[in-house]
């Protein structure tokens, strides 16, 4: 009986050490598997919050809709490769690094349309024919909250002769910002997310 009993002894040593590959295997399996879940979570949530969006605004949905098309993925960039007054970026090499706080994040195309579409509507309420003589930064709050955009999502600030706001659009993004001057056509365009954060222009770098 003793050879019989070392053949079972050997079979089962041999199911146990199966048994623990597999067990070793199953972490990188499990980790793949979770990865999957959160890649599908979050699309499912853009999705979700992209409806919501389009249920508030079903004249940006109706023009968007099919929307998609890739853009290039380098950051948009504002003040840190031109001056303030639209002039070309001094010959300072650190400029660039400096305020490189500015950078915007990218849009794709269905962004862009997006974004471009509430620009239009805003301008479409803000305009006052032949430039407003007195931007004034309560009007223009209400009008936006008007538009349907939550007072939360957005920020107004006024000077002696403009008012300059931007909205956060709600759900799916992206940012839109405008600048009303005494005397001038309103001008309003979209825009990704700074990458430091939020759609207020920076006024910092490091």
């Amino acid at each position: 009986m003793g050879l019989p009993f070392r053949a079972a002894a050997a079979a089962a040593l041999l199911a146990v050490a199966l048994t623990g590959c597999g067990t070793e295997a199953s972490p990188t399996a499990s980790g793949s598997g979770a990865g999957t879940s959160a890649r599908q979570d979050a699309a499912e949530a853009e999705s979700e919050a992209r409806a919501r969006h389009d249920r508030m605004f079903t004249d940006v949905a109706a023009r968007c809709a099919g929307r998609g098309e890739p853009v290039d993925p380098t950051p948009s960039r504002t003040a840190e490769n031109r001056h303030e007054d639209g002039g070309p970026q001094p010959e300072n090499p650190r400029y660039a690094e400096n305020h490189a706080f500015k950078q915007q994040a990218p849009m794709d195309g269905d962004a862009l349309c997006r974004g471009t579409a509430h620009a239009d509507r805003i301008a479409r309420e803000l305009t006052v024919p032949g430039g407003s003589a007195a931007p004034d930064a309560q009007r223009v709050l209400d009008g936006l909250i008007g538009l349907g955009y939550p007072k939360k999502s957005v920020h107004v600030s006024q000077w002696s002769d403009r008012v300059r706001f931007t909205v956060s659009v709600p759900e799916a993004g992206p940012c839109v910002t405008g600048d009303i001057v005494a005397g001038q056509d309103t001008e309003v365009s979209p825009h990704g997310v700074y990458l430091e954060g939020g759609c207020v222009e920076p006024v910092g770098g490091h």
